[in-house]
C-alpha cells in the first residue's frame, strides 16, 4: 500500500486509500496538515492506474514536487512534494530509496530530516479513516463486534445530526442545500463512501460562501463561520 509520509509540526505518515483526497488548511479536508500559510484546500492526490498523481487546487503558495512547481504530475515512489512550509514524501516501501534530489528542494534540511526518520522507522503511520474496534480480528466473535459497534456509532452520529438541526436552522439550511446539489449532479445510487466525500466537499462550499444555502424565511441563513481560520 502506497504511504504517504508528512512533516509539518509533526512527523507522521498515512495509508492512502484507494480513492482521491484533499490535502489541506482546513479541518474539513481529507488530510488536514497545520501549516500557516497552506490554503484550506492545497492539493489533491488521486490514485491512477500506474500510481498516483498531484493536482494543485489553485492554491495560493503553491504545489512542488522535487522542487518543481506544478499544476498536475504524476508521482512517483520516493518524490518529495513540498506544500507552504510542510514536506511529504510518498513511499511504496518503509524507506526512502533514492539518493539524489534533495538539493533541488525548497526546504532540504527539513526533507532531510524527514527522510532520516523514516529510514530509521521512527515515524508513527496510521489509516486516513479511524478502524472500528474488532474489526481487524478477522471473523468469529471479533467480526460481530465490528458490526455491532458500526451500527451503534451510525445510530449515535444519526441521533446527534438530529439534534444539531433542531438547534441551528442554519445547519438544516446547509444540509438541505447539499442534499438538493448531489441530487441535481445525479449522486443517487453512488456508493457511500463516494457520496461522504462529495457531500463534504459541497459542505465547505457552503460554508465558504461558494454554494448558497435556501433561505427559509426566518432570517436564520448564514451566520458566523464554525471553522477557525
Amino acid at each position: 500500500m502506497a504511504r504517504l509520509m508528512i512533516f509539518d509540526e509533526l512527523m507522521r505518515g498515512v495509508d492512502l486509500p484507494g480513492h482521491a483526497i484533499i490535502i489541506g488548511r482546513s479541518k474539513r479536508v481529507d488530510l488536514p496538515i497545520t501549516d500557516r500559510i497552506l490554503s484550506r484546500k492545497h492539493c489533491s492526490i488521486i490514485p491512477m492506474d500506474s500510481g498516483f498523481s498531484i493536482v494543485d487546487l489553485k492554491s495560493q503558495n503553491g504545489t512542488f514536487v522535487n522542487g518543481e512547481r506544478i499544476d498536475k504530475a504524476d508521482l512517483e515512489y520516493d518524490d518529495v512534494i513540498e506544500i507552504g512550509e510542510t514536506v511529504m514524501v510518498i513511499l511504496d516501501t518503509d524507506s526512502w530509496n533514492r539518493g539524489e534530489g534533495l538539493t533541488r528542494l525548497r526546504n532540504p534540511v527539513k526533507a532531510q530530516e524527514l527522510i532520516q526518520k523514516i529510514n530509521g522507522s521512527s515515524v508513527p503511520v496510521s489509516g486516513l479513516e479511524s478502524r472500528v474496534p474488532g474489526e481487524a480480528d478477522g471473523g468469529g466473535a471479533g467480526a460481530g463486534q465490528s458490526l455491532v459497534a458500526r451500527l451503534l456509532e451510525d445510530l449515535v452520529l444519526r441521533e446527534l445530526a438530529g439534534a444539531l438541526l433542531k438547534e441551528s436552522p442554519r445547519y438544516r439550511d446547509a444540509v438541505q442545500a447539499v442534499a438538493q446539489q448531489l441530487l441535481s449532479d445525479g449522486w443517487v445510487g453512488r456508493n457511500l463512501e463516494e457520496t461522504r466525500a462529495r457531500a463534504r466537499e459541497l459542505l465547505a462550499a457552503v460554508e465558504d460562501g461558494e454554494i448558497s444555502a435556501p433561505d427559509d424565511g426566518d432570517g436564520s441563513s448564514g451566520g458566523e463561520s464554525s471553522e477557525e481560520e
